[in-house]
């Protein structure tokens, strides 16, 4: 393992094992000369406050030991689910989630023959450097205002952390159409994020191609921190 390698550890924080395991897996990435991103799952708020206060306990390991930590609390997907939901529901979307995430911040480095604008993994680990912990919104577009919609619904879905307070910013954008490589659909789609951060924040997007009836454009937006300017959205 060396400083290119990348290593995902995913982990559901507030019982014992999530807690003290994560921590000890990271540390030995790091040792051995890896990049540890360890994406944390934050118990719903009815599991308990002593199960809360062991998963705070156990982010703050994985900030001493993670190379960057992504934040996933469960209870910003209350929103998402109808009422009627059962508690399965709930879990099975807080995995979907994360699994979605490793594959659209790989997709544009390791991604198949699609047509567009591809970043690497070195410009990523740049960004997650810039700060301690990141967090993740998703949003999605159709229409004329296509850009403007799933970049504001992605910041919209941040859980309170202030985007004009990042200290780096990856957005991530698929589109169902290869007219949307056009110089100035790249700009609509870059200024549809310059205006929501601060100027002296990193950005760096992608755009690729995919074909597909959900969505115009898609976007995927990591947003990383210093824990102290996180504000709300921890």
């Amino acid at each position: 393992m060396g400083p290119s390698d990348v290593v995902f550890i995913v982990v559901g924080l507030g019982g014992v094992t999530g807690s003290e395991i994560a921590p000890f897996v990271s540390s030995i990435v790091r040792e051995l000369g890896g990049f540890a991103i360890t994406i944390a799952i934050l118990p719903f708020h009815f599991e308990g406050m002593r199960r809360m206060l062991r998963a705070r306990e156990g982010l703050s390991r994985l900030f001493a030991s993670s190379d960057s930590v992504i934040l996933f609390p469960n209870q910003s997907l209350l929103g998402l689910l109808g009422k009627n939901a059962y508690l399965r529901d709930g879990f099975f979307l807080s995995e979907k989630r994360a699994s979605c995430f490793i594959k659209s911040l790989m997709r544009p480095i390791v991604g198949d023959d699609q047509p567009g604008v591809r970043i690497d993994l070195a410009d990523i680990m740049t960004i997650l450097k810039t700060g301690k912990m990141g967090r993740i919104g998703m949003g999605s577009g159709r229409g004329e205002r296509k850009w403007a919609d799933a970049t504001t619904e992605a910041t919209q879905l941040l859980g309170g952390a202030r985007i004009g307070n990042a200290n780096g910013v990856i957005v991530l954008f698929e589109s169902e159409s290869e007219d949307d490589l056009s110089f100035s659909k790249l700009q609509r789609a870059s200024f549809s994020v310059y205006e929501k951060i601060d100027p002296d924040t990193s950005l760096i997007y992608s755009l690729l191609t995919r074909k597909t009836t959900a969505y115009d454009v898609k976007s995927t937006m990591i947003a990383v921190f210093d824990v102290a300017d996180m504000g709300s959205g921890l």
